[in-house]
């Protein structure tokens, strides 16, 4: 069901177009009525319509300057203006403002009907697509697709983002109710989380951070009561060690295992009992004195090799580590290399 508000000053104009929108949509909730454009603006704020048919003529400013405060809000609204002005003028300022229909009187009701439902066809695609990300964030976290659903959920935002503020509550309430009744599948209890949200006044950056920990926390507990966490950890250790020498964050092996940044650093650290940092930067210091003791490689190069950038940064990196600069480990534990002979041709044989 769609609300609908009419801004007609004329009585019996607004008894018609009742009277034939009732008639002939059973999907339409008028909400409201009015002739006054101060009056408008009030019921636009308190209901919220999902549609407007909006006269020109009417009490106050004219409906084009209404259409344009209430677009400006939210410029998703949909407004059908109507009209007995056959001029240029006034379809111009109605093409700027945003109108989503510009229909002239004397209006046959068919006319009226079909704007509507083309409207109301507009409001059907918008949701289904507010609905498609809604699903593509649960079927993703059930399936277990961390990025689909940090995809999906950053597209959702951006669409809503576009609604007024009481849009954007009404499918913000919508789509965490969706996620706490998925997360009870899962035993886990997120209300108290969703509460603290402070929906009504959105950030989206601040909420997309907050409702991204919350989905964490579903993850973590998707693996805990899976057998899968070894076998990720297991996943993430092997691509670790093959390739070690990279450059290598928390955020690009996380996206590599396709899991949060939250869940690798905490489920690292209880399977291998070392955080993940850590775990990089003595792999690294391994290689780094297998490299000082068997090779006559500067090192500047051993740095680079390891992907520091800074041989300075890599050096203090190697004393806190191991105790003494890479030049004094070499100095104590460099083991001779051999040297190639000089061979000398003595018939068939070297020598």
């Amino acid at each position: 069901m769609y609300n609908l508000l009419i801004v007609e000053d004329e009585e019996l104009e607004r008894m018609a177009l009742k009277h034939i929108i009732l008639n002939n949509l059973d999907d339409i909730n008028i909400i409201a009525e009015t002739g006054c454009a101060e009056e408008a603006l009030e019921l636009d704020e308190k209901f919220n319509p999902d549609i407007i048919i909006m006269d020109i003529n009417i009490i106050g400013d004219d409906g084009i300057s209404v259409s344009n405060i209430i677009k400006g809000k939210n410029s998703n609204k949909i407004i059908i203006v109507i009209t007995a002005h056959d001029e240029f003028t006034f379809a111009q300022r109605a093409i700027k403002t945003r109108v989503d229909d510009y229909l002239l009187k004397p209006t046959r009701p068919e006319q009226i009907v079909e704007s509507i439902r083309g409207s109301i066809s507009r409001l059907k695609t918008k949701d289904s697509e507010e609905n498609k990300f809604i699903q593509g964030i649960l079927k993703g976290i059930r399936a277990g697709d961390y990025s689909s659903v940090i995809n999906n959920l950053y597209s959702y935002l951006d669409i809503i983002s576009q609604n007024n503020p009481k849009s954007m509550e009404k499918s913000l309430s919508y789509f965490l109710k969706s996620l706490t009744r998925l997360a009870f599948e899962y035993d886990l209890d997120i209300t108290h989380r969703v509460k603290a949200l402070d929906i009504q006044s959105l950030n989206k950056k601040v909420f997309a951070k907050n409702i991204t920990k919350i989905i964490d926390l579903i993850f973590q507990r998707i693996f805990n009561s899976s057998s899968d966490l070894s076998n990720v950890i297991k996943k993430v250790k092997m691509y670790l060690d093959k390739n070690i020498k990279k450059s290598l964050t928390l955020e690009s092996v996380a996206e590599y295992a396709n899991i949060s940044t939250y869940y690798l650093s905490r489920a690292f650290k209880n399977e291998l009992g070392v955080n993940f940092n850590r775990y990089i930067i003595d792999e690294k210091m391994k290689l780094a004195k297998d490299m000082l003791e068997n090779t006559d490689m500067p090192i500047t190069r051993i740095a680079l090799e390891l992907s520091y950038r800074e041989p300075n940064y890599f050096s203090k990196v190697f004393k806190r580590i191991v105790g003494i600069t890479p030049s004094e480990y070499r100095r104590r534990h460099k083991k001779p290399i051999m040297k190639r002979s000089n061979f000398i041709m003595n018939g068939r044989w070297y020598v």
